[in-house]
């Protein structure tokens, strides 16, 4: 049995053409038990895996993996040939090519599902729309990259120069580069904004230039904010990403609310912080977490009023008006009930018993004349 085994190998090893047809079939078969093993072990395995991105990695790397088996199967079968061969050469430059064309697509796809993963877990994606709006342009960047650096490598296998070609494609992209300078700008500027996380959907921001509202809409060029009067804020990602921005809704949903008011001027500042403090802390929107309570600090002498200011926190943003001014009935309320008067600004005018009538400028009438009439002028 030995002997017959040692006998085809040597016939084989004699029998080039024979030999590579051989282990083309090998290696089919080879690729054929591998993808019965991916199905039946490999697969297994990864299903009882807590994540899902294994079995995303396998089932999209399975026929690329058999692919690049198979090439190399050909690559052995062909090798023997590369001698001196023209066609033989001919053909492993294009066993070359696609190698590179199918890892190239094999790496794309794991970078995919890796980068679907990382925004899955870094965003909500139905608040921050990045499944519509950055994810499809971190796929196409990525794709652009990889498969660019595949058609240099295959560009090199066929002996191509490529200076020139590079040198066309660097003064092209700066003329490109120049003419889409802005809507570059927004574009990267609005994936620093997304990446950064500085806002999504439904926080209420106010921007350096002015404009206030509710962020409506996250694009990769601008981001829309609605206005309190219902109106809609279009500005370019750039422009916001240069700009300093007040997000009313981070770290949390908590506020602080800053109340002033003044009394009379003979109250007590110690009774007047105690009653208010007291008005303030049964509104039941205030902070539980909050260990801060309520504050009440006299401020100044004003010109008609010591002035004091009330400080608390408010569970939520949405509750900020509506325990504003349920604090300011309280206050109220708590001071005239204390008969503590809530004084508004007098202005007292104080008058002479006599006041000179001032002396009038004395004038005399003198005539002037005229062709036809006199006029009369006054003089001091």
């Amino acid at each position: 049995m030995l002997n017959l085994i040692q006998n085809g190998i040597d016939y084989l090893n004699q029998n080039i053409p024979l030999r590579s047809i051989v282990i083309v079939i090998a290696f089919f078969l080879i690729t054929k038990l591998l993808l019965f093993f991916i199905e039946k072990v490999v697969l297994y395995f990864t299903r009882k895996t807590k994540t899902e991105i294994d079995d995303q990695i396998v089932e999209a790397s399975k026929n690329p993996v058999l692919i690049l088996v198979m090439f190399f199967g050909f690559y052995l079968a062909l090798k023997p040939f590369l001698g001196g061969n023209a066609i033989a050469k001919i053909a492993f430059k294009i066993l070359s090519s696609g190698w590179i064309f199918v890892i190239t697509l094999l790496v794309n796809r794991i970078f995919n599902i890796l980068v679907d993963a990382w925004a899955a877990k870094k965003f909500k994606i139905t608040k921050l729309n990045i499944k519509t709006d950055l994810l499809p342009l971190i796929h196409k960047v990525l794709g652009a990259t990889l498969y660019i650096i595949a058609t240099v490598s295959i560009l090199a296998v066929w002996g191509i120069d490529l200076a020139p070609i590079l040198a066309s494609l660097g003064i092209a992209g700066i003329i490109i580069g120049m003419a889409v300078k802005d809507s570059l700008a927004n574009l990267f500027s609005g994936v620093s904004l997304i990446l950064d996380n500085v806002y999504k959907v439904g926080d209420i921001v106010s921007l350096e230039s002015g404009q206030s509202g509710t962020i409506h809409e996250i694009g990769l060029r601008s981001t829309k904010i609605k206005s309190w009067d219902n109106e809609i804020y279009i500005i370019p990602n750039g422009k916001i990403a240069n700009s300093v921005i007040k997000n009313t809704k981070q770290p949390n949903l908590a506020i602080k609310i800053n109340l002033t008011f003044g009394v009379e001027y003979g109250s007590d500042p110690r009774q007047v912080k105690e009653i208010v403090t007291k008005a303030i802390e049964s509104i039941d929107t205030l902070s539980a977490k909050d260990d801060r309570g309520v504050t009440v600090r006299l401020m100044e002498f004003g010109a008609s009023s010591l002035d004091f200011k009330a400080m608390f926190w408010v569970d939520d943003l949405s509750n900020k008006w509506s325990t504003r001014e349920e604090a300011l009935n309280r206050i109220y309320a708590a001071l005239n009930k204390h008969k503590i008067g809530i004084p508004y600004p007098t202005t007292t005018v104080v008058m002479g018993d006599k006041m000179k009538k001032p002396k009038m400028a004395q004038t005399k009438k003198v005539a002037v004349k005229g062709q036809k009439s006199k006029k009369y002028v006054e003089e001091n």
